[in-house]
């Protein structure tokens, strides 16, 4: 089992540009398939609440940063991940979207 600081590691180097990912076809059917059954499972709030609660259990030093109510912020991971799996197959779109969702993120350190 990894520990909570090793499994931030992985995301604490960002690069200085970000560059187009071209997913397979199938990958993306695939990605889109299984998060619209996700979604679709429950209420968009229950998802969402998953959502937090699996990541935050991963990595769980990260939730001091988040100062907005859980719910809200579960509901802010749904549309995020929504809007990426939406535009998955058009790389300038998903490009666009992480760097909206980065920047986002420049006052955490």
């Amino acid at each position: 089992v990894a520990t909570e600081d090793e499994s931030i590691t992985k995301y604490q180097t960002v690069p200085e540009t970000l560059e187009e990912v071209r997913f397979p076809k199938d990958v993306i059917e695939e990605a889109q398939q299984a998060w619209m059954s996700f979604t679709m499972a429950s209420t968009k709030e229950a998802a969402g609440e998953s959502l937090y609660s699996a990541i935050f259990h991963a990595a769980p030093s990260l939730q001091s940063l988040y100062k907005i109510p859980r719910p809200t912020m579960a509901l802010r991971f749904m549309n995020s991940i929504n809007a990426a799996v939406a535009v998955a197959h058009r790389p300038s779109a998903l490009k666009t979207q992480a760097e909206a969702l980065g920047f986002q993120h420049f006052d955490i350190e």
